[in-house]
């Protein structure tokens, strides 16, 4: 596969999603709606609101980054990949692959040297519920999952899924299978794929 130049602000940048699009096994909001509502003794914070992961990077009115989820990186780099392929650069697909099983990633894309985008979390700490925020415009209560973190799936073997992460410049990282796992499922499985050039 042809080397693609991608822009560092690409995951920094709002991804924005069209009104009205629906990507194939995108995450979906009933994702959120599964986790549990806060009750009256859990604060939200009513003066910080946000934008839905779920469409391009979430950010609050106060200045901290969320992050976004698997769906607002499928059409960011879609979009990408659609002005580079009017450069010559061939035509590539975007999979949101969320749901998928890790070993099905790992036999469909890492096999054929193909990457693929992971949500884990940041030094695969734990995942932490919270912060509650508004999502605007209509100031409906989400729930953020804290240490939410992306990396690039590039192999495998018996123990380890080998992930470069760019946290603290990291590079390339062997992680416990298990503790992939665990940590992918935390952030619902989230995963994007990249097909081509077509």
């Amino acid at each position: 596969m042809p080397a693609l130049v991608m822009p560092p602000c690409l995951a920094l940048s709002p991804l924005e999603c069209s009104e009205g699009t629906s990507p194939t096994h995108a995450a979906k909001p009933e994702a959120a709606a599964n986790l549990a509502k806060p009750s009256t003794s859990q604060a939200i914070e009513t003066a910080v609101t946000a934008s839905t992961p779920l469409r391009h990077l979430s950010a609050s009115h106060v200045g901290f980054h969320l992050g976004c989820w698997a769906s607002a990186v499928q059409t960011g780099l879609s979009r990408f990949l659609a002005a580079k392929s009017r450069d010559g650069a061939g035509t590539y697909r975007v999979k949101n692959e969320t749901g998928a099983e890790l070993g099905y990633l790992c036999r469909r894309y890492i096999d054929r040297d193909l990457p693929v985008l992971l949500w884990v979390s940041i030094d695969l700490r734990p995942t932490v519920n919270g912060p509650w925020y508004r999502l605007e415009p209509g100031g409906e209560p989400f729930m953020w999952i804290s240490n939410e973190h992306c990396v690039v799936l590039a192999g495998y073997d018996r123990e380890h899924y080998i992930c470069c992460d760019p946290w603290k410049d990291r590079g390339m990282a062997a992680w416990p299978r298990e503790t992939v796992w665990q940590r992918h499922r935390e952030l619902g499985m989230q995963a994007v794929a990249l097909e081509g050039p077509v």
